[in-house]
């Protein structure tokens, strides 16, 4: 109520009948809630002149103006009260990247204007890295806002610098037919201006808002955020302020679902990673297949990195491959940037961004280490472009990789795994090492790998062979197993030694034994092996330009040191060695012209010669033979074949099935008509050998033959190849005593002959006696001079007047003077003698060979020679000249030193072939029962004691002695060749202490083990249970005596040792005293 304290004209004063307008102004609070203007009606007294009476003004409506005020439609009207808001409240983002710059965009429209000093409030948009900054940067329409606001935990407030007037007026001014207000909510075609009442066409403002915020390093879901709006009045009071939740503007961004929510963070990752690799071959090209999806859009100018990639070699700038279209047209925007000395490569996204609704699988071309290596850890890592050009970081992780095996390498195709691809066995051998031959070389090879077609293998170093540059054909098996793994032709390249293998079809298996053969020609002079290595290029088969192959280093062969053709360490690759001739000697048995007569050929070689090779000897001229083959025998075969030419002399055997071995004797034999006397004598005769090797063959080149010259019963030389003596006696006589008819006459026939006449063989004949008549039998007595050497009852033929002597003893020698006296009866009356004619019957008994690989004794004939005294064997072995009789020893001297070290070697190796020891010594040595030469003794090694009857341990040597004053004083060696014992007796009962095996009888006075054998390895005879029985304090003789141990079950028959040529018993006596407190 208001009561007037003035008169309020209705007409001014000032102006004719214009009434007066009186404005009355007073202020309220509006409610803190929205409020419609009510409906106002006025009335009032007015005071009466007399002022006590009054007058009532009628109830009237107030009229409201109705118009447009601070932005609210009919916002003059009284208490017309509204809440400050935005009915539009948009917000959004510009990125939802983590750990990047974010700008917060907010589009609001007001309710009202926003006057100067008024507050907007932003709260809950919680979980940004930006916790509190005053002055946070802030850019709103027409800076309405100013330049910053405060921003702290996820709130800001904002405060306007200048006002905001919610609508703009057109620029002209258009009212509906009605009169009412036409609101286009459009932004064409307007002009803000100050609100006023003559506004007619309106149009609504949206005030924007932007700021920047740092996203959090990790995921995070869109908070709720609300946003109110206080207005400042005209009396610098605000007005309630109220909270509206926002709307959150939804669209993806990098495809991420509502990535425009405010502060929908999200960490970007790789959801599908894989990398492998096509092969891990050292210094090989190599592809590496990369398969990666991401969580996000990654943009232009996102890199992508690849870390660690230890082992890759490549240029700066890798072109990148696929084989699906959408791949190849995003990775065709992908910039490349290898840097070799971190190992690492980064891809950087070009124009066309890499979507995370597809799998990208493409692959780049790289070149492996030479090196072997374990895989290196590869990580992947990213860094994401965001809107303001920084970067969005993908945690760096290990890629996913591939543990397929190939190649039969474990997980070969993990990256940058680099093998160390090796020949597990590598090794090469030959088959042949004489020089020219043929050669076949195998080589053995495993791998730790599969060889895959299209590589090679290069065997290197196998110089100086005679087999020129081609392709040379080559034998693959496994497991003896034809194999086509290698082609069968190689590359061969003669000066470098070079054969190049080529693989094919399905290559070389790994873990499996392969064997490939090839043939050289041996160069044609002798030289050491070789050292042979190998090495492989290894075929990746990727369609890249100028690929490398892998590489499997070079590495030497290993090589077997075996014989081949009896060369030692003969399998060395390319040795070459001279086959040479170390023995060729010739022989005949027998040297009576015109006759059948054997000859006998040694040969050594320093190899073997196999089958089918041929053997010549060339210069048996003259012979009788005129035939085109020969039979031959020989050690190496049973019988072989050969091809004899008689008018040159050339014999050629052709090598049987057994061959021959290197340095070892061999012999053959053949026989062939002997000349006549008057033929050329000596011959030169050589002999060579072609051996039998393949499409090449060696040969041991020609060698002048060693002739013997050993007698053949008594004639020098005789025993030299086509040497021809006719037998015949030498001015035989006749010598009688009576020329009476009827009386005993008695005859003395005296002989000498060329030749000896071995005994058993040879019957003398004397012819011419048709007349003559004996007393008694036909058999006649015949005394010879010397005696011993015709038998002493020769045979008279009456009927054919022929008187037969045979030939006994040690035979006749040549040139020596023998008579026989024998008695005939003359015949009655007058007679004449007839001529007397001396006959020489000799019965050569078939020639046995034996022969033994293992050592080179011959015997010459099959009977045995029988035991004759010491010393003959001495005078045999002081006139031996060992000249060609030791030539299978080597030895052509007669120094005593030598001769004795031939003759033991002999002996011990006529000890190894059988019993028949004695004729094998004679026919290697030239010495007859040389064995039977060796004096014997025996000798006590150790101190005997004797205690209670028992004797200690006693050790019995057995030596032998050479004859002294032959081959001077030597030292006596351990018998170890007879296979003798040791018997042992007490002399003191025993009788004959000259025959101690008589004395067995009274063996039982000594007990214990009274026989022991010598030790081959120790060299004597140990006694160790030895006890005299019912012993006594007295001194004892222990007789110790040899014994052959064939023998031993018949000692009481034995005369003296049956090995020994002499005897001269061996024995040794010893004393032991066997003191009384000793005894029990």
């Amino acid at each position: 109520e208001l009561t007037a304290e003035a008169d309020w004209d209705r007409f001014s004063y000032f102006y004719f009948r214009r009434a007066s307008l009186m404005v009355i102004t007073f202020n309220l609070t509006n409610a803190n809630a929205t409020h419609k203007s009510p409906f106002i009606t006025i009335e009032g007294q007015i005071v009466g002149p007399y002022r006590n009476d009054y007058s009532t003004l009628y109830n009237a409506v107030l009229h409201k103006e109705n118009i447009l005020w601070k932005g609210v439609f009919n916002g003059s009207d009284p208490l017309e009260v509204i809440v400050p808001a935005f009915h539009v409240r948009d917000i959004w983002q510009s990125t939802p990247l983590h750990s990047v710059t974010n700008e917060i965009s907010l589009r609001l429209r007001p309710n009202s204007d926003i006057s100067e000093g008024s507050v907007v409030s932003l709260i809950g948009l919680t979980g940004s890295a930006t916790d509190y900054e005053e002055g946070l940067q802030v850019l709103s329409t027409d800076n309405v806002f100013g330049m910053s606001g405060n921003w702290s935990y996820g709130n800001l407030t904002i405060v306007s610098v200048k006002s905001f007037d919610r609508f703009c007026s057109s620029s002209s001014n258009t009212s509906a037919s009605d009169g009412s207000v036409t609101f286009y909510e459009s932004f064409s075609h307007f002009n803000c201006s100050p609100s006023n009442s003559n506004v007619k066409l309106l149009v609504q403002r949206d005030l924007e808002v932007r700021f920047n915020l740092t996203n959090p390093n990790n995921n995070h879901a869109s908070p709720t955020v609300n946003i109110g709006l206080s207005v400042r009045n005209e009396f610098k009071q605000l007005s309630v302020i109220e909270f509206y939740t926002m709307n959150k503007v939804s669209y993806d961004i990098y495809e991420i679902h509502n990535g425009s929510h405010p502060l929908l963070v999200h960490v970007p990752y790789f959801t599908y990673t894989m990398l492998e690799q096509s092969h891990p071959y050292p210094g090989g090209s190599n592809a590496l297949l990369i398969s990666l999806q991401t969580s996000c859009e990654f943009t232009q100018h996102t890199t992508i990195s690849l870390r660690n990639l230890v082992g890759m070699l490549s240029q700066s700038k890798i072109p990148l491959y696929s084989l699906n279209d959408t791949t190849q047209s995003t990775i065709s925007h992908l910039a490349t940037d290898w840097v070799q000395e971190n190992h690492s490569l980064v891809f950087t996204v070009g124009d066309a961004s890499i979507s995370k609704w597809s799998v990208y699988t493409f692959w780049f071309y790289i070149e492996n280490s030479r090196s072997a290596q374990p895989p290196p850890n590869i990580s992947i890592e990213a860094e994401v472009n965001s809107i303001f050009q920084d970067f969005s970081p993908v945690e760096s992780r290990l890629i996913n990789t591939s543990n397929e095996s190939i190649f039969g390498i474990h997980q070969g195709k993990r990256p940058l795994l680099i093998f160390d691809i090796v020949f597990s066995v590598r090794e090469i051998s030959q088959s042949n090492p004489l020089y020219q031959a043929s050669n076949i070389l195998k080589v053995v090879l495993q791998l730790n790998f599969d060889l895959v077609r299209d590589s090679n293998i290069t065997i290197s170093g196998l110089v100086q062979s005679l087999t020129a540059d081609t392709a040379l054909p080559v034998v693959c098996t496994s497991d003896s197993i034809p194999w086509d793994g290698i082609s069968n032709l190689s590359t061969w390249l003669q000066e470098p030694g070079m054969l190049v293998l080529h693989v094919v079809n399905d290559g070389i298996q790994k873990d499996q034994n392969y064997t490939v053969e090839f043939e050289l020609r041996n160069n044609d002079k002798a030289q050491d092996y070789v050292t042979v290595s190998i090495n492989a290029s290894v075929e990746t088969h990727l369609d890249v330009p100028e690929r490398s192959s892998g590489i499997l280093n070079t590495s030497l062969m290993s090589n077997l040191f075996e014989s081949r053709y009896g060369v030692v360490n003969g399998s060395l690759p390319l040795f070459v060695m001279i086959p040479l001739l170390e023995i060729s000697f010739i022989r005949q048995l027998s040297f009576l012209p015109r006759k059948n007569n054997t000859l006998r050929v040694y040969f050594s070689s320093n190899c073997n010669i196999t089958h089918l090779s041929t053997i010549r000897i060339m210069g048996l001229v003259g012979t009788g033979s005129n035939v085109t083959h020969l039979e031959v025998y020989g050690n190496f075969s049973h019988h072989v074949l050969s091809a004899w030419n008689v008018d040159d002399g050339k014999l050629s055997v052709v090598v049987g099935l057994e061959g021959t071995l290197s340095h070892q004797l061999n012999i053959y034999w053949f026989s062939i008509i002997q000349p006549d006397e008057e033929a050329s004598f000596p011959k030169n005769l050589t002999m060579d050998v072609t051996i039998e090797c393949g499409n090449f063959d060696s040969y041991l080149s020609t060698t002048v033959m060693v002739q013997s010259n050993s007698s053949i019963l008594g004639v020098p030389n005789a025993a030299a190849p086509l040497y021809a003596l006719a037998m015949e006696s030498i001015e035989p006589r006749l010598i009688y005593v009576s020329p009476f008819p009827g009386l005993s006459n008695m005859f003395q026939a005296q002989f000498m002959w060329n030749s000896d006449l071995p005994a058993s063989f040879t019957n003398v004949t004397l012819s011419g006696f048709r007349n003559m008549q004996t007393r008694s039998t036909n058999r006649l007595r015949c005394d010879s001079y010397p005696t011993g050497v015709f038998q002493p009852l020769c045979v008279f033929e009456q009927q054919q007047g022929r008187l037969t002597l045979r030939v006994i003893g040690e035979g006749v020698k040549r040139q020596q003077l023998y008579s026989v006296n024998f008695t005939l009866v003359n015949p009655v009356g007058e007679a004449k003698f007839g001529d007397v004619n001396l006959t020489t019957s000799v019965y050569l008994p078939p020639v046995w060979v034996q022969h033994s690989f293992v050592s080179p004794i011959l015997t010459d004939t099959s009977t045995s020679a029988d035991v004759i005294s010491e010393q003959f064997c001495k005078t045999t072995a002081n006139v031996c000249t060992m000249n060609r009789a030791l030539h299978s020893c080597s030895f052509d001297q007669d120094t005593g030193s030598q001769v004795v070290e031939c003759l033991r070697n002999c002996n011990s190796s006529a000890g190894e072939i059988g019993w028949n020891t004695k004729d094998l010594r004679s026919s290697c040595c030239g010495l007859r029962c040389f064995q039977d030469c060796w004096n014997r003794s025996l000798q006590l090694l150790n101190a005997t004691s004797c205690h209670s009857g028992n004797l200690s341990s006693i050790r019995i040597r057995l030596l032998r002695h050479l004859p002294a004053e032959i081959f001077g004083h030597l030292q006596p060696e351990d018998d170890l060749t007879a296979n003798a014992s040791i018997a042992v007796v007490l002399a003191s009962f025993c009788a004959h202490v000259e025959e101690p095996w008589r004395c067995a009888g009274r063996l039982n006075e000594l007990d214990g083990n009274l026989v022991a054998k010598v030790d081959h390895f120790t060299g004597y005879a140990a006694f160790t249970d030895l006890r005299i029985v019912n012993a006594t304090s007295r001194t004892y003789r222990l007789l110790f005596f040899s014994y052959d141990e064939a023998d031993s079950a018949s000692l009481l028959n034995q005369s003296y040792p049956l090995y020994l040529g002499s005897p001269r018993w061996p024995t040794e006596a010893i004393d032991v005293s066997c003191a009384e407190d000793s005894l029990p």
